[in-house]
């Protein structure tokens, strides 16, 4: 990504189906809005509570190395549940109206082992404005040990990704936190060093903030109980193991499946495509019609409605989802739903397509 360009999506008239669907969403918006409004309150409640809860009964129980365990497991649990329905929307501004409150509440992801600032980064700034754009997604960036885009250099070692990814997609979280956020930082290559100047302030609060998690989350349990030291790193990588196993099959399908679409630009930096019709055409819904799905998820099982309106709150999305589909199927415009299950089949089935050279496939 070059941190002096910027990509130029044409105004078309594929751009039109977009303004319409704005004024078919603003009556929703409107009549759900005290609903919305009373289900944030709970979950920003809720979920850290539950958090803050499972780190007590560590506390408190830890003693017992069963309770141990459960007590890590609920952390990774709720870790997770925390960062997709309130992190997440308050990275956007989309938690509240108040921009305060958005702000300070991004920092439970700091609180929590993460670190906000760089996720916002990638995640606000690289990944939601150029998604599965080689070499501007920032969740594309260029691994050796998998290979998601068919554009990526093929490595003989791709051929048997599909065996080996599901089992290291179990350390994303331990990744993030114990390395990517570090690397973003300090590594001159990083997608955050390469287009934007960290301030000063963001390095202390990285270190700060890290201390602070690696503290309660290892120190302190040790300091109090009297387990071998290998209970620690298993607890460690119990809760961070079930955390990224739920991560990696929420995020996963929504928009890399068997058929997923990546896109580059010319040599001007122009694209085909509309900025809405992209959306389309590169991010995927699933499950949307299932009501629990729906409030532990944060929205993202309604992505397209969320990558069409990234700072409107999560609550709203199945809503506007109904109204992505009415207008897609009017207008003949790409839609792509799965369930929850076809959609993490769809992504393994990538996983294997792209382990082998393109014309593997045209042959047969």
């Amino acid at each position: 990504m070059p941190a002096d360009k910027k990509l130029i999506f044409p105004k078309d008239s594929t751009s039109e189906f977009y303004f319409e669907l704005k004024k078919r969403i603003s009556p929703l918006i409107a009549g759900y809005s005290k609903k919305a409004l009373n289900m944030t309150r709970v979950k920003v409640i809720l979920f850290p509570l539950l958090y803050l809860s499972a780190y007590i009964l560590l506390v408190m129980k830890g003693h017992q190395l069963i309770w141990f365990y459960i007590s890590y497991a609920l952390l990774g649990l709720f870790l997770l549940l925390t960062v997709l329905n309130v992190v997440h929307d308050a990275s956007h501004h989309s938690l509240f109206k108040n921009a305060k409150i958005n702000r300070l509440a991004v920092y439970l992801l700091d609180l929590m082992g993460g670190n906000s600032y760089s996720w916002y980064k990638r995640h606000v700034h690289y990944h939601h404005s150029f998604p599965n754009i080689g070499g501007w997604d920032a969740d594309l960036e260029k691994k050796i040990f998998f290979r998601l885009s068919q554009t990526d250099t093929l490595r003989q070692v791709h051929r048997f990704q599909h065996f080996y990814m599901p089992f290291l997609y179990l350390l994303f979280t331990f990744h993030w936190f114990v390395l990517r956020d570090f690397k973003d930082y300090f590594h001159p290559k990083s997608i955050v060093r390469r287009v934007t100047k960290v301030p000063p302030a963001r390095y202390l609060e990285l270190i700060i903030f890290k201390f602070f998690y690696f503290s309660y989350i290892l120190v302190i349990p040790a300091l109090m109980w009297s387990h071998d030291w290998f209970h620690y790193l298993l607890g460690f990588l119990l809760m961070h193991v079930l955390a990224s196993m739920l991560a990696m099959m929420i995020i996963l399908p929504n928009h890399w499946d068997e058929n997923a679409v990546f896109r580059l630009p010319d040599s001007t930096l122009h694209m085909k495509e509309s900025w809405a019709l992209h959306q389309l055409t590169t991010t995927n819904d699933y499950a949307t019609n299932q009501p629990i799905l729906n409030f532990f998820l944060g929205g993202l099982n309604c992505h397209i409605a969320h990558h069409l309106f990234p700072n409107i709150n999560h609550n709203y999305l199945p809503g506007i989802t109904k109204e992505v589909r009415r207008i897609t199927l009017e207008k003949n415009l790409p839609y792509k739903y799965f369930s929850f299950g076809g959609a993490i089949r769809s992504h393994y089935m990538l996983l294997k397509k792209n382990g082998y050279p393109l014309n593997i496939f045209e042959e047969e």
